[in-house]
């Protein structure tokens, strides 16, 4: 299961770098700054959705490692095939539902006629600062969904090394310990 999560990962983390570094070398070889507007709100949607997803998955990935070092036993029961497909799918389909309405409420907002953007890819600061209209809604609706995203994703993956590591020290053999450990 570790290698499902890393392949997931791994995957995810070409999708985020082929988002931003394709704009990136376009404005470093041709000089050529200007991407449309649905362009750029299309790069800041995968954007957010992938870095969402990311802290998704490597909750589950933490999840992953304290059902194996805290339930060795039951670890091949709890976490099989289908489990690992639910967890990675949660990941992605939340990542994903979790930006969705930020990039709505962004694709609905009013813009002045100076919309260069002087950065290499769209992040959400420079764009609302393009607005002609009040930002203050979907700067509020950007900053739950990222208290959603990251409150959760790290009270999991605290709460799993905390358990983590409070087994391997009842552990009583130094091997054990140091078998332990390497899993993670």
């Amino acid at each position: 299961p570790m290698y499902f999560f890393l392949g997931n990962l791994s995957l995810l983390e070409i999708f985020y770098v082929s988002v931003t570094v394709p704009r990136l070398l376009s404005n470093l070889l041709l000089g050529e700054k200007v991407i449309s507007l649905e362009g750029c709100i299309a790069q800041l949607y995968f954007f957010l959705s992938l870095a969402s997803s990311e802290c998704f998955l490597l909750a589950a990935m933490a999840y992953d490692r304290y059902l194996a070092i805290c339930h060795p036993l039951c670890y091949p029961d709890l976490m099989n095939h289908r489990a690992c497909t639910v967890l990675s799918l949660g990941s992605w389909l939340s990542g994903f539902l979790a930006s969705f309405p930020s990039i709505l409420m962004l694709s609905r907002l009013q813009f002045c006629s100076d919309n260069t953007i002087q950065h290499f890819f769209c992040d959400l600061p420079p764009l609302l600062k393009l607005s002609c209209t009040d930002t203050s809604t979907i700067e509020t609706l950007d900053f739950v969904a990222a208290l959603s995203v990251l409150v959760p994703s790290l009270l999991v993956t605290v709460t799993s090394y905390i358990c983590i590591f409070s087994t391997v020290a009842r552990i009583p053999s130094v091997v054990g310990k140091h078998k332990a450990f390497y899993t993670c």
